[in-house]
């Protein structure tokens, strides 16, 4: 098991910005970046990261950077 401590500090120094723009393309607009949601099929970006948290409108899939690590690396 991976120790609290260690998990915490991973989701405060991982730039969750630039870990999902990695896979996805995403558009700054104010302090939030947009993309189209990796989860489900879109035309129109519906997704946001914003610091440490990611959210999409149209499916509700939400989380931070341990989430983001476990869906996409089917955890």
């Amino acid at each position: 098991m991976i120790p609290r401590d260690v998990i915490d500090r991973v989701r405060n120094e991982v730039d969750l910005v630039k870990l999902v723009g990695s896979r996805i393309r995403l558009t700054r607009r104010g302090p939030r970046h947009w993309g189209c949601c990796p989860f489900h099929k879109e035309k129109t970006p519906s997704f946001q990261v914003h610091k440490n948290r990611y959210f999409c409108f149209g499916c509700h899939e939400r989380g931070t950077t341990i989430d983001w690590l476990m869906a996409m690396e089917d955890m």
